[in-house]
């Protein structure tokens, strides 16, 4: 039997909370929610029927990643567990899952990037908790960039324009350890060329 996909506490605290934010292509914010999940395979359905979507995506750290569409419009999506979510892997009765309603309706929105029809309009979906339309927590807004004297595999990846993820599985396949911070190493560590060559060949 499947793990109840919404959270409810404080008997199923949620797995993950993430920041959803729609701008124009002018920079202006036309949409925010965050939505809880109770268990690992709903968040790793969500976020990977988003990045299936075409549109260009970029990784400025391993908690954000934002898809812009052809009309210039983009999604940010923030999450602590970002990375974990999107490599986690459904069992086969987790596979056939999908979202109900209304999480269904949420989701097709931002897959095609739907934004209200007017500013002034009630929005059609319900309010949650956390509270919808706010800004996120500084701690979500303000992600940590690597120290002085070190580089992320992210940023490697964004130099190729590779997703974070897939150079994470290219450096697990190819046994390279993970350090005990995170993917961070220091830019003179000569394991940091030993990466860009495995992550150039793909």
């Amino acid at each position: 039997m499947l793990k109840p996909h919404a959270p409810s506490s404080p008997s199923r605290p949620p797995v993950e909370h993430f920041y959803f934010t729609i701008r124009d292509d002018q920079g202006q914010e036309v949409r925010f929610f965050t939505h809880s999940f109770g268990a690992k395979y709903a968040a790793h359905y969500w976020i990977t029927t988003l990045l299936e979507h075409p549109a260009t995506q970029n990784w400025p750290n391993e908690n954000t990643i934002t898809l812009t569409a052809t009309n210039g419009y983009t999604l940010t999506i923030k999450g602590s567990h970002l990375e974990d979510m999107i490599e986690y892997q459904p069992t086969k009765e987790e596979q056939s899952w999908t979202p109900p309603e209304p999480d269904a309706t949420r989701l097709r929105r931002l897959v095609t990037f739907e934004i209200p029809r007017s500013s002034t309009s009630k929005p059609s979906e319900p309010a949650e908790t956390p509270p919808t339309r706010h800004k996120p927590p500084t701690r979500h807004k303000r992600q940590k960039p690597a120290p002085e004297g070190y580089i992320t595999v992210a940023q490697i990846a964004n130099e190729i324009n590779l997703p974070p993820n897939k150079a994470r599985n290219i450096l697990r396949k190819a046994k390279i350890k993970k350090p005990s911070n995170g993917w961070t190493f220091k830019t003179d560590d000569p394991i940091v060329t030993t990466i860009r060559e495995l992550l150039a060949k793909g």
